[in-house]
C-alpha cells in the first residue's frame, strides 16, 4: 500500500505585524534624527547683549473678567 504526500497547504494569511515594527522603528529614528540635521544646517548670528542691559523690571498688571465677556487690563505700576 503507498502512502500518498500530502501537499503542504498554503499559506493565506499575511503576518504584517514584523512590517508594523519595522516602520515603527525608521519612524522613531527618523523623528530622532530630524531636528539634529536641522539644527546643523542653520546657522544663526545671535545678538550679544551687555550686562547693563539686563534689569528686572516688575509689572504689576490686574486682569478683570466679567460673564458678560469684557475684559479690561489696567497697569498698575
Amino acid at each position: 500500500m503507498k502512502r500518498r504526500m500530502r501537499k503542504p497547504k498554503l499559506m493565506a494569511e499575511i503576518n504584517i505585524t514584523p512590517f508594523t515594527d519595522v516602520v515603527l522603528v525608521l519612524l522613531i529614528i527618523f523623528m530622532i534624527a530630524t531636528p539634529f540635521i536641522y539644527q546643523s544646517s542653520l546657522k544663526v548670528e545671535l545678538p550679544q547683549g551687555s550686562s547693563s542691559d539686563r534689569t528686572s523690571k516688575d509689572t504689576l498688571l490686574l486682569l478683570t473678567l466679567r460673564v458678560t465677556s469684557f475684559w479690561r487690563i489696567q497697569n498698575l505700576t
